[in-house]
């Protein structure tokens, strides 16, 4: 039976031609997401990568029949490449290196409706937001679309507001806080009588920050309380400034694992790398301070002290420090 529903069908079917009956009627294709695992959010280079598969649906009329006449068959499994598909891209992908759908089978109601569930690993760019790192969160999307057909042509719509996860595998850096799947038209600059519809994705993520905290948050916390430490320390100790300069270079390692996790952006600067760069400057000037005070501690006691060291310290330092 499935054979003879086979040759039925197919005997005089064109991939080419669009399954509508007026060349002006636009194929209504409905699009969803299905969300298997997120396999990274790569910050330095800002590309987010996911495993699922799309869950679209269209009306073929061509592809009807009547299931008495075949053994009561309401569904037939047809590879995709032998009826006509929404040519569906990934319009915000890595380099346009556009999944490849055509190895999946569509399945065919009786009806007419056709249903293909395309998966593969999608590569995409998102914008990195690092002010709050490494408590952020971030937005990534999904752009699917029609590369050749506008929406006069082929209409996509989505059938979900939210991404299905029934078989989502959490990921151990990103919490999923929400989602949403909406349609979107695009009408490019120098086409502003073409209009093409596309289904945006958009995942809200949020970090999880407990490796963080206690491999980055503690110690740098930890390293600050020293660099307090140092200014409690007598200053005609000379291992004063040797606890300094450690302190210094400790968070020089800091900055040094923060700026290579950390995409080489100017828009947004994480208040963790500012509040590391304060710590070092005051241990800087602390370090500074100490060399200026161990020079005049060990002058001649017999040398009257500059007149500007003078004014610096009693008007200058005094009025600073409120004495």
């Amino acid at each position: 039976e499935e054979e003879r529903l086979h040759n039925h069908l197919f005997r005089h079917y064109n991939t080419a031609i669009r399954p509508v009956r007026k060349s002006t009627d636009p194929v209504q294709v409905s699009l969803t997401f299905s969300l298997m695992q997120i396999h990274m959010l790569d910050e330095k280079v800002q590309v987010f990568r996911t495993y699922g598969w799309l869950i679209v649906k269209w009306l073929d009329e061509r592809l009807q029949w009547e299931s008495t006449e075949y053994d009561n068959m309401t569904e037939f499994v047809v590879a995709s490449t032998s009826i006509w598909t929404p040519e569906l891209a990934l319009i915000n992908a890595v380099e346009y290196q556009f999944p490849d759908f055509t190895n999946y089978r569509a399945i065919l109601m009786n009806d007419g409706e056709v249903r293909w569930e395309p998966a593969g690993v999608f590569e995409t760019s998102c914008k990195i937001d690092i002010t709050f790192y490494p408590y952020d969160n971030q937005v990534c999307s999904l752009v699917f679309g029609t590369w050749t057909y506008t929406s006069f042509k082929v209409n996509l719509t989505n059938s979900t507001p939210e991404v299905l996860m029934d078989d989502y595998n959490p990921s151990g850096q990103w919490h999923i806080l929400g989602s949403q799947v909406s349609r979107k038209e695009f009408i490019y600059e120098c086409c502003p009588h073409i209009c093409f519809s596309k289904v945006e994705v958009l995942l809200y993520l949020k970090r999880r920050h407990r490796f963080y905290t206690m491999n980055l948050i503690l110690p740098c916390a930890m390293l600050s309380s020293l660099t307090l430490v140092t200014f409690l320390s007598p200053p005609d100790q000379g291992e004063k400034i040797s606890l300094g300069i450690s302190i210094l270079l400790s968070f020089s390692v800091f900055m040094l694992q923060l700026s290579e996790n950390m995409p080489k952006t100017s828009e947004t600067l994480p208040l963790f790398g500012i509040y590391t760069t304060f710590v070092m400057l005051m241990n800087t000037w602390s370090v500074m301070l100490t060399v200026l005070i161990l020079n005049l501690h060990h002058r001649n006691e017999d040398r009257p002290v500059p007149g500007w060291v003078r004014t610096l310290v009693f008007e200058g330092f005094a009025r600073l420090l409120c004495m």
